[in-house]
């Protein structure tokens, strides 16, 4: 008794390959190396939602970049706090009610984590140092504790 074998047919699959090569990206460097030092406040300066500390600065530096780029915009990411996902969450076991809110150059225009920042424009010829502005926000009753967070961006070219 012989066993049947199954057969196997051939047929012409057409793939549709896609994609885009792109000019290399600018050169990073970070301003004042990766910490951004917010400074050590009472509960007290955090006393109603909505309140801020001082704006401290932080920059990111672009250097070499392309010659057909214009613009850039900048999204900064990590933990979001709760309940104003806007500002980045401190790492836990420190104070509570409290997050970090980034701010654009013109340091009033909170630049919303995950969001993309204004385009800002690119020198291909120089560097071009970009400012932005970082600062405790209360959300609530604050209370003490350590206030460290973490953060990353990614650069969208224009």
């Amino acid at each position: 008794m012989g066993s049947a074998v199954p057969s196997a047919q051939a047929a012409d699959v057409t793939f549709n390959i896609s994609g885009k090569i792109t000019p290399s990206s600018c050169d990073v460097t970070l301003g004042s190396g990766q910490t951004v030092p917010l400074g050590t406040y009472s509960t007290n300066v955090l006393d109603r939602v909505g309140k801020i500390t001082d704006l401290k600065p932080f920059e990111i530096t672009l250097e070499n970049c392309p010659q057909n780029y214009n613009d850039v915009q900048i999204k900064f990411s990590g933990s979001t706090a709760s309940p104003n996902t806007q500002l980045l969450a401190l790492q836990p076991d420190g104070a509570t009610n409290v997050g970090i809110a980034i701010y654009d150059n013109d340091k009033t225009t909170l630049i919303p984590l995950d969001n993309w920042s204004a385009g800002k424009s690119v020198s291909t010829a120089q560097s071009t140092t970009l400012t932005f502005y970082a600062a405790y926000m209360s959300m609530g009753q604050v209370t003490q504790g350590q206030a460290n967070a973490e953060a990353t961006f990614t650069l969208s070219y224009n």
